[in-house]
């Protein structure tokens, strides 16, 4: 159930009776003399006497030193334009410089201001990000960028669950503003202000809020443009609704750390005036001109009457002007009256000039060729700059460029490549603009680490089943038959069909083997990988003359292997780098003469990279890595070159890595060779046929680690 609560706010009024006897007043003499002493210790304020910056990967740091101890303190951040203010009470600067140009992103450029008894750090950003202030004595370090209160990309992965508010309260500003509080679980929580009419409606996407907070403040009490506030849970958030008194308010949103602040403060009859002068530009005071073919001359004199200027009109302004104006501003009728009749208007000192437009722009251009003429006559001088990171052949030859025209036509630069100086003549103005653009270019390059790494694995699986056999028999072929040139009647007849020898495998009891003790094959499907493999022997046999042997081979084969190569390298920022390693591989290459010469052919691992650094310190890689290895395939000597190549463009963040691409190629193979009719036979035909399998995977994968190597500066 929702609530709704009236908050009032309390003026307590002290009131003052009787008067202080004299040992009152000797009681308070003392404590009135160490308060004034107090005040004299007060009076040399601490003061910030020095501002340092420095660049760490994509963070800056600005270092505040003062002449004393300070306290920590009070900031808060601005969204638009982005700022981060610091206010220190008691601080006066004695600063050399109160505007440092930075140049760092996000940092463009620090500006401190003093005001009464404090004074104000205002550091101006390229876009808004976290910030994090810590103080040690009279130090005050001020670190910025991605890396502070999840301010980067990989802050909006985190759960919206995990975000709620956890406070809104509401308070009357020093100059009658209304000031709404919300803290808020995590400072990456996402929100959005809208202004429409007489309220604001605010939205946090995702946020989740408690019961205690689901309610309505009547502020109405507090003097302020507010009226109201009310927060309440909707399915997607929490939205709050800030109802206001009249439509004469204007906001400002200040978020620092957890806590987001929104001032609503009433808009004066002056601030509403200033408003409106920007949508229109006249100022003057109201006139009104009724007039029928008046010459412009006249005209111009009227308003001059009127508004006290010292108007001198050329001869040439001419012709004649109807008016009928009512209530207008003076600058707008004389801006009428110019335009009408293609005149213009230049103001020199406390003096207005009006003629045509083009005979005050022949003034000008007269004026600026007059200039010319002077820069022509004006004496040269001669300038000696030190170029401490760039080189000085490529900044002289940007001097020296048409395209930027830096140098006057008498202007010249040379180098001294020994000591890379450079060494300008030219007229004075020239030389103090040739001097910034020297100084804003030759600043440190950042550098770059890119790691690579290439892994290829391969999965070899072989089996192979086979079998061979042959039969032996050994019989009586009768008296008249010399065998063996003993005079025995036995014989031995075998079957086989390929010839192949197999020797029985042991002897056996009762039979008698004479001649070669060896027969062919009857079947001869034996494993692929004979030489590598398991074979398995039977010999069966029978008393008398018969013999059967039966061999069983099988092989199995299972290897795994992994190759990793790990190459890294070092450039600057758009500079381009390669590392490789690896062989050349000779071969003869004929000429048309006829003639034989030896060419290489590179077989390397090569890394080449041309990085470029994002203002968001991401990183741009143009990619190209080669792992090329010697083949197994060869012609005329000449083995082949197995390639693995690629070729991208891709975007990083700094310290992430990231999967460039992988090619996986599976090979399987079955095989069954057997005897026809024979290997068709349920389960007997096992001992007609060969069977094997083999598989092969291989898999390359290429992961690149870029990361912006820290500087300082």
């Amino acid at each position: 159930m929702r609530t709704a609560s009236r908050v009032t706010s309390v003026f307590p009024a002290f009131m003052k009776r009787g008067g202080l006897s004299r040992a009152y007043l000797s009681l308070l003499l003392p404590l009135l003399l160490l308060s004034l002493v107090g005040t004299v210790a007060r009076a040399v304020p601490v003061t910030l006497d020095e501002i340092r910056q420095s660049a760490q990967g994509g963070d800056v740091n600005l270092q505040l030193n003062f002449s004393g101890p300070v306290e920590k303190p009070r900031s808060f951040k601005i969204e638009d334009p982005a700022r981060v203010v610091l206010d220190f009470p008691g601080v006066a600067l004695g600063l050399a410089e109160r505007n440092m140009d930075v140049g760092s992103d996000p940092v463009l450029r620090v500006t401190a201001v003093e005001s009464g008894d404090r004074s104000r750090v205002l550091i101006h950003l390229s876009r808004p990000v976290g910030y994090e202030v810590t103080t040690q004595g009279s130090q005050v370090s001020v670190s910025l960028g991605a890396g502070f209160q999840g301010s980067s990309d990989a802050s909006m992965a985190v759960a919206y669950s995990d975000f709620d508010i956890s406070n809104v309260d509401f308070r009357r500003g020093e100059k009658g503003e209304g000031r709404i509080s919300v803290v808020l679980s995590d400072p990456t929580l996402n929100y959005d202000i809208q202004q429409r009419g007489p309220e604001l409606h605010i939205e946090f996407r995702g946020a989740s809020l408690p019961e205690a907070l689901d309610r309505r403040l009547d502020v109405l009490d507090f003097a302020t443009p507010v009226r109201e506030v009310d927060t309440t849970a909707f399915a997607q958030g929490v939205r709050m609704k800030v109802s206001m008194t009249n439509l004469d308010y204007d906001y400002l949103v200040l978020q620092s750390g957890n806590q987001l602040i929104i001032d609503v403060f009433p808009v004066t009859p002056a601030a509403r005036e200033a408003e409106l002068r920007e949508k229109f530009p006249y100022t003057g005071e109201l006139l009104s001109l009724n007039f029928q073919s008046i010459a412009v001359s006249a005209v111009l004199q009227v308003l001059a009457d009127f508004t006290g200027l010292n108007l001198v009109a050329s001869d040439t302004v001419s012709g004649s002007v109807t008016l009928r104006l009512k209530n207008v501003p003076w600058d707008q009728a004389m801006d009428i009256i110019l335009k009408s009749k293609g005149l213009a208007m230049r103001k020199m000192g406390n003096v207005v000039l009006v003629a045509p437009q083009s005979e005050i722009a022949q003034q000008e251009r007269q004026e600026l060729e007059l200039e010319k003429e002077l820069v022509e006559l004006e004496p040269l001088e001669t300038e000696f700059i030190q170029v401490n990171y760039a080189k000085g052949r490529e900044i002289a030859a940007l001097l020296k460029s048409k395209d930027y025209n830096l140098l006057s036509e008498r202007g010249n630069v040379s180098v001294d490549e020994r000591t890379n100086l450079l060494i300008i003549q030219d007229v004075y103005s020239r030389l103090e603009a040739i001097s910034a653009v020297v100084r804003r270019l030759d600043v440190p390059v950042r550098q770059v680490l890119i790691e690579s790494r290439i892994i290829r694995a391969d999965t070899e699986f072989t089996k192979d089943i086979g079998v061979r056999f042959g039969y032996n028999q050994t019989i009586d072929l009768g008296d008249g038959f010399q065998i063996y040139g003993g005079g025995t009647r036995e014989g031995t007849i075998s079957f086989g069909g390929t010839g192949n020898q197999a020797t029985t495998m042991g002897a056996i009891p009762g039979i008698t083997t004479e001649g070669s003790g060896s027969f062919p094959y009857i079947v001869d499907l034996p494993t692929v990988l004979d030489g590598r493999a398991a074979s398995y022997g039977l010999v069966f046999g029978k008393l008398g003359s018969y013999l059967l042997q039966l061999e069983l081979s099988a092989l199995l084969n299972e290897g795994r292997g992994e190759e990793i190569a790990n190459p890294k390298i070092i450039t600057t920022d758009q500079g381009e780098a390669m590392i490789e390693s690896g062989v050349q591989v000779p071969y003869q290459e004929a000429s048309s003469s006829g003639a034989t010469s030896v060419s290489f052919q590179d077989a390397v691992l090569r890394l080449k990279v041309t990085p470029q650094i994002t203002p968001d310190d991401r990183l741009i890689l143009d990619l190209e890595v080669n792992q090329d290895a010697i083949g197994s395939i060869t012609v005329l000597g000449t083995p082949s070159i197995d390639k693995n190549r690629l070729q991208t463009q891709v975007l990083v963040n700094n310290g992430e890595t990231v999967v460039l691409g992988g090619i996986y190629t599976e090979r399987t193979q079955e095989r069954n060779e057997g005897v026809p009719y024979f290997s068709e036979i349920p389960y007997l035909g096992a001992l007609f046929r060969r069977k094997g399998q083999s598989s092969r995977k291989q898999e390359l994968l290429i992961f690149v680690t870029p990361k912006i190597l820290s500087q300082e500066f």
